[in-house]
């Protein structure tokens, strides 16, 4: 796998280790439709959790400027994935090496995640796929895994507040929990991340991690407002580049 040091982490795949899920089947209860939970304009992110579950076609044509974070279900991962996959082949960006581990992650995420487990974050822009995040339920929530469009900026940072906010509705607590590559530790550091004591790396792993905690109450740089929790930092809407 490429080094996370030649782009930002949050901008990448997070400088997240590849992890992949036991494969299952849809649940007995799957409609084939994602969940929307936010959407983001140009003044700045919605974080508020909604109840209304469109179907991803109307999703995909909606307002051109608008930005769109859906919970995918199990059977819809794989289209968003192949989406996103098909969008950063053709993006022409000249770094090989960011190519080359996005498209790397993209291709462990496509093993399947059970919805009583997992909660796969997806980010549209401008009705193209922008970035995943992949949610392990539980106490503590924890990342698995953020993939992000090579020529966006921003959608790393809009995935990690639906993140913090699906683990305070999950958990009652506005903490994550993750394992980040040593090069992006100093990167997860601005965030609010801080490193943790115990760690859950794979013992037949040979990729060295650091465990990370962040407390979204703690860290200086989240706000709690009325609609949630949102990172202070690089406030730039979600955007693409080049």
């Amino acid at each position: 796998m490429a080094s996370a040091s030649t782009a930002s982490p949050t901008e990448q795949f997070a400088g997240l280790p590849p992890r992949r899920a036991k494969r299952t089947g849809p649940s007995s209860n799957e409609q084939g439709r994602p969940a929307k939970i936010s959407r983001q304009g140009s003044d700045g992110p919605s974080r508020s959790p909604t109840v209304d579950i469109p179907p991803f076609a109307e999703q995909s044509n909606a307002g051109l400027h608008q930005d769109e974070i859906v919970v995918l279900t199990e059977n819809q991962l794989p289209q968003f994935t192949a989406s996103l996959k098909h969008d950063v082949e053709h993006c022409g960006s000249t770094d090989e090496d960011r190519v080359a581990s996005t498209m790397e992650m993209l291709d462990s995420l496509n093993v399947g995640f059970s919805k009583d487990k997992y909660d796969v974050i997806a980010h549209r822009l401008r009705g193209r796929s922008s970035g995943v995040l992949v949610l392990e339920k539980g106490e503590p929530a924890k990342v698995l895994a953020m993939v992000t469009h090579p020529n966006s900026k921003g959608v790393g940072s809009a995935l990690m507040e639906q993140a913090v906010n699906l683990a305070k509705n999950l958990t009652g607590k506005a903490e994550l929990h993750l394992e980040v590559m040593d090069a992006a530790a100093a990167a997860y550091q601005k965030m609010g991340f801080v490193m943790s004591q115990a760690s859950d790396s794979d013992s037949d792993s040979d990729i060295t991690c650091e465990p990370m905690v962040l407390n979204a109450n703690d860290a200086t740089n989240w706000k709690e407002d009325s609609n949630g929790y949102m990172l202070m930092t690089n406030r730039k809407p979600p955007h693409f580049v080049g």
